[in-house]
């Protein structure tokens, strides 16, 4: 049955427009496709409910104009006081009509062509302050290949002092950002509603359904859309429009549509000259990006003064701790236990960022960390003072190896305290595996597995640790804690880009009626 219409064809309610039939019905009032005076075409918009609201929308709006977006022309009051909204007319189908169409998705070249238009009529908004909050298939418009959104009833300057929304003003429940149920919009309200409607024009569904509104409402919540039912190539566009927490999509809607355009093209192909047998397809060669090394260098300098910060900050409580048990050391030998660790610090850190840009066996990253650590050692027995002086006899005192050491006798150029010196820390550096907990896509910024295997290696290492360095028999330990705190200052120096959540956890919620509007509630 068809919905009756509050005029009929050849009704004048406003001067100077003739009503030639009515087009649609909303909760919001009626729209008529009418005739001007002088002969335009536009469609006439009736507000009979939720006025004030639709208003408000109306005059952020009024003055906005895109090629993808429908123009508001102005805004009339009839003779009985009733606002109408006088704006274009698009004679093409709706994109909800064209889904309908293409019940297993529509063409990929169509959705590469119309989406990013859609997403640039809906940024131009967002360049405006303005959110559109009722984003949907049913309010956007085909018209000559191209793409133009409409029904800006919902719009509402963004503004961090009005938090609270009635579920009568935040669209349809398909196309619902999660937040919107505490109040909390934005930006990313229209690029989670924009996510559903590229599922849906890719797949001819929707992501979440069900049979009441709580049900869809907590799909909303608590649910992972299912992305095998979209192509692969556009899985984690939408898979990053429609994560749960705003900060986790997108940063704005055209970037978002970019990735819409780049994603099933096919791969740039380089044809290889002078090959032997014409007629055979062109190979495809991948295409190697350029390194920037400033930006590497950049952040090496930044996780250095990083590192240096907290070696400091370790040692305040080290000699904290000493001064209480009333073992107080020289300060020269506290300022050579902080070189020390900084000086591990920055050279895992300039290995590991290194490895992160040329990729290489384990065993080569390995041997890059022992050579590392044999510098290390030599800088650590300069510090004890030990002399370099080629031939001079091994100490005595060199460990639980030193039997052995001195059986090398001459043998070994570098004396025997040197050479334990530079052991410890190769060992101590090899057997961690530093690229991994300094990679910027780690899972965690910071794990204690690491540190707990740096104190294993440093185990390992101190039987070559020699017994007079820095003082007691029990010297190994110092070595013992700059590796350790090695291990924690470099997760926390080193860049880390956060992967993207997946949240799910238990919500109850209310569904009711209060003061004749719907609401949600946690």
């Amino acid at each position: 049955m068809l919905a009756k219409f509050t005029y009929k064809t050849g009704d004048r309610p406003l001067p100077g427009y003739t009503i030639k039939r009515g087009i649609g019905k909303g909760g919001f009032g009626e729209v008529y496709f009418a005739i001007s005076d002088g002969g335009k075409e536009v469609a006439l918009k009736l507000l009979l409910n939720n006025v004030e609201t639709e208003l408000r929308g109306l005059q952020s709006c009024l003055n906005i104009k895109h090629t993808n977006l429908v123009q508001i022309y102005d805004l009339i009051k009839d003779a009985d006081g009733n606002p109408w909204i006088v704006m274009e007319y698009v004679a093409g189908k709706g994109l909800d009509a064209l889904i309908k169409e293409h019940s297993n998705g529509m063409p990929e070249e169509q959705v590469r062509k119309w989406f990013p238009q859609l997403a640039r009529g809906v940024a131009h908004l967002h360049d405006h302050n303005i959110v559109h909050r009722d984003l949907k298939p049913a309010n956007v418009f085909i018209e000559d290949d191209n793409a133009k959104v409409g029904d800006y009833g919902l719009c509402k300057l963004i503004s961090d002092s009005q938090q609270l929304l009635q579920t009568q003003e935040i669209g349809t429940l398909y196309y619902m950002a999660p937040e919107v149920t505490q109040g909390v919009y934005g930006k990313s309200v229209d690029i989670y509603a924009g996510g559903i409607i590229l599922y849906e024009m890719l797949s001819g569904k929707v992501p979440f359904d069900g049979q009441s509104a709580m049900e869809i409402i907590s799909k909303h919540l608590t649910a992972e859309p299912d992305l095998n039912k979209i192509p692969v190539p556009y899985r984690p566009i939408v898979g990053k429009a429609l994560q749960k927490k705003p900060e986790m999509r997108y940063a704005s809607i055209a970037e978002m549509a970019k990735d819409v355009e780049k994603a099933g093209r096919p791969p740039k192909v380089i044809p290889v000259p002078d090959s032997p047998a014409p007629g055979l397809p062109p190979v495809v060669l991948p295409v190697k990006q350029p390194t920037d090394w400033r930006l590497i260098v950049s952040e090496i300098c930044g996780s250095f003064g990083l590192a240096a910060v907290l070696a400091f900050l370790w040692m305040i409580p080290w000699i904290a701790v000493e001064h209480v048990m009333q073992e107080n050391r020289d300060l020269t030998e506290y300022g050579a236990a902080l070189f020390l660790i900084s000086l591990t610090s920055w050279a895992v850190l300039a290995v590991s960022r290194v490895w992160h840009t040329v990729k290489a066996e384990s065993w080569l990253m390995r041997l890059s960390y022992l050579v590392a650590g044999l510098g290390i050692g030599i800088a650590a027995a300069w510090l004890h003072g030990w002399s370099f002086e080629i031939g001079t006899p091994m100490s005595e005192s060199a460990g639980v190896f030193s039997s052995f050491l001195a059986d090398l006798g001459q043998a070994c150029p570098l004396p025997g305290a040197v050479f334990c010196y530079m052991t410890f820390f190769a060992v101590g550096l090899a057997i961690p595996q530093w690229w991994r907990i300094t990679d910027p896509g780690r899972c965690k910024r910071f794990s204690f597995w690491p540190v707990l295997v740096a104190g294993f290696g440093a185990t390992l290492a101190a039987l070559f640790w020699p017994e007079s360095a820095f003082t007691g028999p029990q010297s190994w330990v110092v070595g013992f804690v700059i590796l350790v705190a090695t291990a924690v200052i470099v997760q926390l120096a080193s860049p880390w880009r956060p992967p993207p959540v997946k949240t799910t956890r238990p919500v109850r919620y209310v569904l009711g009626k209060k003061g004749g509007a719907s609401y949600v509630q946690n």
